[in-house]
């Protein structure tokens, strides 16, 4: 991420960053704005972009999707989901558990 730190590593309890001179909700906004960057977006998409910036997303929820975004951003498309390995330790037994 180019702007302010996010968490760049696995998060085990809420993240809370407040920006200079913004309240908390102001600075995830921008967090999410920027995990964004670059990112060709479809009016749908859009449409989702704004319901999580601006609907019932809290604080702490717009930067973990910002967190998640920009970490999927640094491990580049080589690297397996971490659910996948979740899946693979649980032996199999989540994916089985949506599919029913």
């Amino acid at each position: 991420m180019t702007g302010p730190a996010i968490p760049t590593g696995p998060l085990d309890g809420e993240p809370h960053i407040v920006l200079p001179g913004m309240d908390s909700i102001a600075s995830a906004r921008a967090i999410w704005r920027d995990a964004l960057r670059g990112l060709p977006l479809g009016a749908y998409d859009q449409r989702i972009v704004q319901w999580a910036e601006h609907g019932p997303t809290d604080q702490a929820t717009l930067i973990v999707l910002a967190s998640l975004l920009d970490r999927a951003r640094q491990a580049g498309p080589d690297h397996g989901s971490a659910l996948d390995e979740h899946d693979q330790e649980q032996g199999g037994r989540d994916a089985e558990a949506v599919s029913h």
